[in-house]
């Protein structure tokens, strides 16, 4: 667990398919302790404009970074995803590159324009720094844009299904509908959200009349953002 103190000798060293170096075999393993102070083991490397031109000085070590996701998430190995990023030190750099679990991903609600903190590990993959987090509590400072209403679809004479930039947080929506206005006047009864889309329950619209929905500040992302005020109808 973190904190162990352990020993051991490698006996074979080896590499990744992306080139990082590891134990392949180790022999003498032992605890030698534990609840040891990591504080101290972790650098900051926001500030570190060296980390591409200098990765074998940076990889497998325990890490600060505060970044910005610049573009969308993509395959990163077995069980894993990746997204371009951006420091303060290296704001345009595409050797870098968020690394986590596909399922941290969603859980999160990670996207292009997120900011956050991680106290991790630099992996590598190759010439590319991709510090990596496991869990969602090596994440901290997680900002993201304000969720927008991108359409508004009639499903069928009594429902709309309204689709968002973002993930919406299920537990942000009333299932009543009373989140939501309709003009002309048209009520709405029930809400179900599923991912970035919300699927509400009307009274019978009237066919070939163009209604407006707009979505109250009280629906919010996962991380708590209410909707953009000037990007909440459609």
């Amino acid at each position: 667990t973190p904190g162990d103190t352990v020993a051991f000798t490698i006996t074979e060293m080896g590499s990744m398919s992306g080139g990082l170096r590891v134990a392949v075999q180790i022999d003498d393993y032992s605890r030698e302790d534990t609840g040891a102070d990591l504080e101290n083991f972790a650098q900051d490397v926001t500030a570190a404009s060296d980390l591409i031109t200098s990765l074998a000085g940076y990889d497998s070590e325990y890490i600060d970074i505060e970044a910005t996701i610049t573009g969308d998430f993509s395959f990163a190995g077995e069980g894993h995803s990746r997204a371009p990023i951006a420091t303060t030190a290296l704001p345009d750099s595409d050797m870098l590159a968020l690394r986590i679990p596909e399922p941290l991903e969603s859980d999160l609600n990670l996207t292009p324009g997120c900011s956050f903190a991680l106290r991790g590990i630099m992996w590598r993959f190759g010439g590319t720094a991709q510090p990596s987090g496991w869990i969602a509590g090596d994440f901290t400072d997680i900002v993201c844009a304000a969720p927008k209403v991108s359409t508004a679809v009639a499903a069928s004479a009594t429902s709309v299904v309204v689709t968002f930039d973002r993930p919406i947080d299920a537990g942000s929506v009333q299932p009543d509908g009373s989140q939501f206005t309709i003009t002309p006047a048209l009520a709405a009864s029930g809400a179900t959200a599923d991912g970035d889309k919300i699927t509400v329950t009307t009274a019978a619209q009237t066919p070939g009349l163009i209604y407006t929905i707009d979505v109250a500040d009280t629906v919010t992302d996962a991380a708590g953002t209410s909707v953009d005020s000037a990007a909440s109808s459609a």
